[in-house]
């Protein structure tokens, strides 16, 4: 098929699904109509209530559960009908999942279990919390029945056996519903209007879908992304919302809802094939929340200032994960990029919100009741094999062992040292006796991990080696094969502790009050200033060991850096391509291999944030009068040196994101013979690179008692990361196994 009559079908494609077919099934008319004929005439597929039987004949000692014998068994409860103030009563059922087994699933956050409040279930009384009363006096017909999956009435909770099968179902429960009922909590004056709100928003924020598509550029590939470039430049542009117009107090205080902070909660929208958000009895579509969301992310970053905005930054990370996870979970056909993917013009799509792990380090800012459902509370999504005795839910275990099974599930039976890259707190309130090489998942580090984008990055540090661990009697020390490289040097002081976009604030300075989004630029590019400086100096003093080292490595490093590097025409000095790689660990903004037309966008950013450093306030009142003259008179003077509204902002941006994907969490070092890259926060000088078989990042080891050592976390040392360690001959003869305790 020629290339022309593919494109045509792809934009038909698009043009049906987007416009057409999506639309009619977020509004719920194919369920509708399958509800209304096929289902009116074909039951659920109950199991046999033997149970009920045996209760109706007085049998004592039955209880209100009749027992879960089947693999894809569950129960539903039946609402009855009533009003707002009446009692609520309803039956269970037990049911095997199946296309013939119709019913809606409740997500909400549990609340504050200590206090309840009852559900009448055939002659037996629930204690419910006072959310899920809420919920169901909400969402309970007032004239027909209404079959629901609640996780509080329909698992036993005091059969732990039952918990355990019900979790590992819990994927399926979600995936099969008709729909996904969240529920938000009860319509307060607070967020009365809110629902009302995100439909205006949905409208407003239409200009700005051409921004959401160009972000994703490289996704799309050069040609659709040059079609959306030369279109988007012609459509009109979204001009800030007049303030009054839009009631952001009530869409912010819905986003603060406790919904939105839970980890269990995320599943449970990820698997929803469709969803629809409540607050009360009013509601919307989860599709118009996450397009007024990811309006609201383009909005403050390009347009104008959202009151609040600040306070719900989560709250975005959030519904943008569920997003992205959405999207690999339910590809089909009818999804453009999935069309050209198929047909080989896009790259087949990368499974980043697939694997168990991603979802606990994605999920790691929300809330659970208990610090193993870090790990369960994200079980139902993974598209892995979890039925290792090893995943099991058991909440009778202790904390510690179970992140400790999860660890060595990672490394035996996924065969991967991902996990060790994962750096968590270690206070006083960690789980008793974490070994070193087990993270604590209740409370890890802000940034994600080298490898959280495994599939995007080349890391190879090593080479074609594979894993060689194994586990000491008492499974507390972790024995791995690799090679000891270096050791620490300099460690810098100054850390990246920022988020990775700061928006304009309403609480800004007088002198910045209506300031465009550039100022919001500038706010990111200031606060690099000392961290870049700080690199400068690590690494040119890393240099001059490298060229009186005689380590293994030191010629490979010095024949690299030796040559004046060119760019596109310009001739930049010595080490400076090893340089700019190493400040960006060698990936561009999204993550990906850095080309070589990315050393331009670097020195553009290294320039700007020491320039603001060494400047301070006078470079802000210069930028202040530069933008006052480009919107009086359309353009600023050439002769500036610096005008953030230029072509150079945006370039220089761009090195900023890599940047901080490189540095969040992580201070900059230098090696005693003379490598320069990222460490963890907590690495210190005397402490060993490390490369594992099998890994594709080095790590960096502290001396413990006995041999041992203590594992500080990943790092990205360059002239370590394509398996330099285990193919340089001097290197030979140099293997160790590592015990860590």
């Amino acid at each position: 098929m020629e290339l022309a009559t593919l494109l045509a079908v792809y934009f038909g494609c698009c043009a049906v699904a987007h416009f057409g077919y999506e639309p009619l099934r977020n509004h719920g008319l194919f369920d509708i109509i399958a509800q209304e004929t096929i289902f009116q005439a074909i039951p659920l597929k109950r199991v046999r209530d033997y149970w009920g039987e045996l209760t109706n004949r007085g049998v004592p000692g039955t209880g209100p559960y009749q027992p879960i014998t089947r693999k894809k068994e569950t129960r539903l409860l039946i609402l009855e009908p009533g009003e707002p103030d009446d009692p609520l009563r309803g039956r269970l059922v037990n049911v095997e999942l199946s296309w013939r087994t119709r019913y809606e699933a409740l997500s909400y956050a549990w609340g504050d279990d200590s206090v309840t409040t009852t559900l009448e279930c055939a002659g037996h009384k629930f204690n419910i919390t006072p959310n899920l009363r809420d919920a169901l006096i909400d969402l309970r017909y007032s004239d027909f029945e209404r079959v629901l999956w609640v996780d509080a009435v329909c698992i036993d909770q005091t059969d732990n056996v039952e918990k355990q099968h019900q979790i590992r179902l819990m994927g399926s429960i979600y995936a099969e519903a008709r729909r996904v009922l969240i529920y938000l909590g009860k319509a307060e004056d607070s967020v009365s209007q809110a629902m009302a709100q995100i439909r205006k928003l949905d409208l407003k924020f239409i200009p700005l879908s051409t921004l959401r598509y160009s972000s994703r550029h490289e996704a799309y590939g050069p040609l659709v992304y040059g079609l959306i470039e030369s279109f988007s430049g012609r459509l009109p542009k979204m001009a800030p919302i007049p303030d009054g117009s839009v009631d952001w107090d009530q869409v912010i205080s819905l986003l603060q809802r406790p919904w939105f902070q839970r980890t269990w909660t995320k599943q449970e929208a990820i698997l929803a094939k469709r969803a629809v958000v409540f607050c009360g009895t009013q509601s919307v579509s989860w599709f118009a929340l996450e397009r007024v969301v990811n309006g609201m992310d383009l909005y403050a970053a390009e347009v104008g200032v959202i009151p609040g905005f600040e306070t719900v930054l989560h709250t975005m990370k959030g519904i943008k994960m569920v997003r992205a996870a959405r999207r690999e979970r339910y590809r089909h056909l009818l999804d453009g990029t999935a069309f050209l993917s198929y047909h080989d013009i896009l790259p087949k799509p990368r499974k980043e919100y697939s694997e168990l792990l991603d979802l606990i380090i994605e999920s790691r800012q929300f809330q659970c009741s208990r610090p193993q459902d870090k790990i369960f509370g994200v079980l139902g999504v993974a598209q892995q094999d979890t039925s290792s005795w090893l995943l099991a839910a058991n909440p009778s275990i202790p904390v510690s062992e179970g992140f400790r099974n999860f660890v060595v599930w990672e490394i035996f039976v996924n065969k991967s040292l991902r996990v060790l890259g994962c750096s968590s707190n270690r206070d006083a309130r960690s789980p008793q006796a974490l070994p070193s090489w087990v993270p604590n998942f209740a409370d890890l580090d802000r940034q994600p991990g080298l490898l959280r984008l495994q599939h995007r990055v080349a890391f190879n540090a090593g080479g074609d080696t594979s894993i060689q661990a194994r586990l000491s009697r008492d499974e507390k020390v972790l024995y791995l094969r690799g090679r000891a490289v270096d050791m620490i040097h300099t460690v810098g002081d100054n850390l990246n502790d920022t988020d990775d976009v700061l928006y304009l604030s309403e609480r800004a300075d007088d002198q910045f009050k209506g300031a465009k989004p550039d100022m919001n630029r500038y706010l990111v590019l200031q606060s690099r200033g000392v961290l870049v400086t700080e690199a400068i100096r690590i690494w040119n003093a890393a240099c001059q060991r490298l060229g009186s080292s005689r380590g293994p490595l030191a010629a490979k490093s010095q024949e690299a850096r030796a040559p004046d590097h060119i760019t596109e025409g310009k001739v930049y000095p010595a080490n400076w391509d090893s340089f700019w790689r190493t400040l960006i660990c060698d990936c561009n903004d999204l993550g990906r291999p850095a080309p070589e037309s990315f050393a331009p966008s670097v020195l553009t950013y290294i320039n700007l944030v020491t320039e603001i450093t060494s400047l301070g306030e006078a470079f802000v009142k210069r930028w202040m009068k530069e933008a006052k003259l480009a919107e009086t008179y359309g353009s600023v003077d050439s002769e500036s040196e610096t005008t953030f509204a230029s072509k150079s902002l945006k370039e220089a941006q761009m090195a900023e994101r890599s940047v901080s994907l490189a540095s969040k969490s992580r201070r900059f070092a230098g090696t005693d013979q003379g490598l320069a890259g990222w460490v963890p926060k907590g690495a210190r000088k005397g402490d060993v690179v490390a490369v594992m078989y099998g890994s594709r990042v080095p790590f960096i080891l502290r001396m413990a008692e006995d041999g041992k050592y203590r594992l500080v976390g990943e790092c990205y040392i360059h002239g370590l990361m394509a398996g330099e360690a285990i193919t340089a001959p001097e290197m030979e003869g140099n293997e160790t196994e590592f015990a860590l305790v």
